[in-house]
């Protein structure tokens, strides 16, 4: 079936609407490796309804994420690599690409693993180095018709 190590999907920045987390998950439990998990951990990033950047707190009317795929999917993709480990069998990452409304999602984080301590952990590790190192850009769309960039 393939080397152990090699994940049935190839975490990366896709087109707003590809997956769901529903569709991930279930990649996820074809994957051979699942039967040595015991735990699936998840994060859902979304569109905040209100700036974090403005002092007046304006509200998003939406935002446009930006990437350069190459480099962010080969980010995402080591970040992953690099963290399926030990107890951790498959780390995911998805991260949406296009316009987004307040409340869409924008980002799924999946971890799965032997046991849940290491997979919450880890899940939180995927988070903050996607945040610090894959070349995806958001531009926040605000009520008011400006417009700001944001991490």
């Amino acid at each position: 079936m393939g080397n152990e190590n090699q994940p049935f999907f190839q975490s990366g920045v896709f087109p707003k609407g590809t997956y769901t987390l529903s569709d991930l998950i279930s990649h996820l439990k074809q994957d051979p490796i699942i039967k040595e998990c015991g735990a699936i951990m998840t994060f859902t990033g979304i569109v905040r309804g209100v700036s974090q950047n403005s002092s007046s707190k304006m509200h998003v009317k939406n935002i446009h994420v930006e990437a350069n795929i190459g480099l962010a999917n080969q980010a995402l993709q080591q970040i992953c690599t690099d963290l399926q480990q030990g107890d951790v069998k498959r780390v995911i990452i998805y991260h949406g690409e296009g316009e987004f409304a307040a409340g869409e999602d924008l980002v799924h984080v999946i971890v799965a693993g032997g046991h849940r301590h290491a997979a919450f952990a880890t899940l939180q590790q995927a988070i903050e180095r996607y945040k610090s190192t894959a070349a995806i850009w958001k531009k926040e769309i605000l009520d008011d018709g400006t417009e700001q960039w944001v991490h």
